[in-house]
């Protein structure tokens, strides 16, 4: 009675002389209050420390916020009365209920909005959007998985409802995400929407696994507010685009059974596919021909007149677009503005295609690919697969080259492919030098694997002799050493590689007086730094005291060593004009 009594009163309604005693009684009664407090809590069986909670805030204002994870309504109400005693504000409190409820209460998303609503978390939290939306965005949304479209939906709703769609750094906003989950729900139960929203992935990767016929429609129609990597909206055509090929080498519940296996079947299934060319943007058409007529697939379980009789069906489709352009929607449109890519450069590509499947029927051609040489069937591949590009066609010739193979057979491949090319033999062997002297030079050019490109090197120079003694007139010694010389000369260089580069070409062809010398020069200098590795060689008439000077000091053991003519090569260098 006393405590309430004095308790009632603030320290200036008494006497001055009692003021030291009132606040002594106000601070024990706090203590006490304290006390009681924590007894309570060790009653509750929580692990509370009932001294360090008298005594420490911190530990406090922690256990107030740990009581709060609970699903019991005695525990629940405690921390909202202590949370109230010690100042920890009750947006705390709530927001680390919420945070609970979704991430270790084990309960459904549905059982979590009603438990929110009867407890009105949501009318404190608003009140905050900012701070809501990042305790959102940084506890909660990595708790919840991917396929969970209704808690992922709840989680959206819940950020649209306490406004913080201002605060929404992504590109999809959670009205956006709302809508789009009430569709996926229903038409894409199996998608990872996470995966989907995923800036750093892309969504049609995530959205393919999901696709079939059944479905194929509703979702072309959301993925125009879906951004892809780069910013832009996908389109419906690259929806197509990548079911496309699904529906071709997968098959469909409803659209194609069973995965094809003899040519009527394929043929089957590409009729099927081409009743949606028409939802296809024309560059998006050639992706969905290659990758039925040139894909790895397509090389190893499509028979080559399947290939060609699908090309043919796709040149025909195109030509009907050109001659009957059929009215497109607004998005189609949009879409149209936005390529550099026509049905005439679609018709265009489709005629090369159908030209180069007409050339693997060439003898060479059939004579790669049924050699036993494991080697000359991957070459038969690579042709194949390069559509006679250009620049695939190089870098295969390249590879050939590399491996030692003779320069007839590189230009019977180039022979063979549509041109017009501007590839010649000597262009090839051209590249495959320099791809040796980058290697050597200590760059990181491709050689087909790791190899030594030294031997890689007397492949080539081993395959160009072979061709000049036949008179094929591909390339010369003279175009050989003339690629080689800039590197011999390169005093950045070490010289042994060097060296060793000349004496590869000098054991298939003859060199000039002048190329001879440089050989002759390099081996000299290559043994003087051997056996005076700490001094810096250097020629002409004022270093002449200096070598009698080494020779009758150190070295006329080691001079004494050296070949006739490496010797008499160093006394050229050192005394020109004797």
């Amino acid at each position: 009675m006393v405590t309430k009594h004095v308790t009632r009163y603030g320290h200036e309604a008494w006497p001055e002389d009692l003021v030291s005693l009132t606040q002594q009684l106000h601070y024990y009664n706090e203590r006490l209050l304290d006390f009681t407090q924590a007894q309570i809590l060790q009653g509750l069986r929580k692990g509370v420390d009932v001294q360090r909670f008298t005594a420490d805030d911190q530990y406090k204002r922690e256990t107030i916020l740990g009581l709060a994870e609970t699903l019991e309504e005695n525990v629940y109400s405690i921390a909202l009365s202590l949370a109230q005693r010690y100042s920890v504000s009750h947006w705390e409190v709530f927001m680390t209920h919420l945070e609970f409820l979704f991430t270790d209460s084990g309960l459904s998303t549905a059982e979590i909005e009603n438990r929110a609503q009867a407890l009105h978390l949501f009318e404190t939290l608003k009140t905050d959007p900012e701070t809501f939306h990042r305790h959102m965005v940084k506890y909660i949304y990595p708790t919840i998985g991917g396929l969970d479209h209704e808690r992922l939906l709840y989680y959206f709703t819940l950020l649209e409802s306490c406004g913080c769609t201002d605060f929404e750094k992504y590109a999809i906003k959670p009205d956006t995400h709302i809508r789009l989950l009430k569709k996926f729900k229903v038409v894409a139960a199996g998608l990872n929407y996470k995966k989907l929203t995923d800036e750093t992935m892309s969504p049609l990767e995530a959205l393919e696994p999901v696709l079939s016929s059944h479905n194929i429609l509703s979702i072309s129609k959301l993925v125009p507010k879906i951004p892809e990597k780069d910013g832009r909206m996908l389109s419906p055509s690259s929806l197509y685009t990548i079911w496309l090929q699904k529906l071709f080498w997968t098959g469909d519940p409803h659209l194609i059974k069973e995965i094809p296996e003899s040519l009527p079947e394929w043929l089957h299934a590409y009729d099927v596919c081409t009743k949606y060319f028409d939802r296809l943007h024309p560059g998006d058409l050639i992706t969905v021909v290659d990758a039925i007529t040139f894909s790895s697939k397509a090389v190893t379980k499509l028979p080559v007149e399947a290939r060609k009789e699908m090309t043919r069906k796709a040149i025909k489709t195109v030509k009907h677009f050109i001659e009957k352009p059929r009215k497109r929607h607004a998005d189609d449109d949009q879409e149209t503005n936005d390529s550099t890519i026509t049905y005439a450069d679609t018709l265009n590509h489709l005629e090369k295609s159908l030209a180069h499947l007409e050339t693997l029927s060439h003898s060479f051609i059939v004579s790669l690919k049924s050699s036993e040489q494991e080697m000359l069937q991957k070459y038969s591949i690579l042709y194949d697969l390069s559509r006679s590009e250009k620049g695939k066609l190089l870098d295969q010739a390249v590879d050939m080259c590399l491996d030692g193979q003779p320069l007839r057979m590189i230009q019977q491949l180039l022979e063979v492919a549509v041109g017009p090319l501007d590839i010649s033999p000597k262009d090839v062997v051209q590249s495959s030098i320099m791809n040796v002297i980058s290697e050597l030079s200590g760059g990181s050019a491709d050689l087909g694997g790791p190899r030594d490109p030294l031997q890689v090197l007397e492949g080539v120079v081993a395959a160009v002799h072979a061709s000049v003694e036949k008179g094929e007139e591909l390339v010369s010694s003279e175009d050989l050493l003339g690629w080689l010389r800039p590197f011999c000369g390169d005093d950045t260089v070490p010289v042994r590689p060097r060296i060793r580069v000349l004496q590869i070409v000098e054991q298939c062809f003859h060199l000039t007086e002048q190329d001879g010398k440089l050989l002759v020069f390099f081996r000299t200098e290559a043994i003087l730094k051997a056996g005076w590795p700490q001094r810096q060689i250097a020629y002409g008439k004022d270093k002449r005291s200096l070598f009698f000077h080494l020779i009758l000091q150190d070295s006329l053991q080691f001079i004494s060593s050296l070949e006739p003519s490496l010797i008499s090569n160093l006394f050229v260098h050192i005394f020109p004009h004797m």
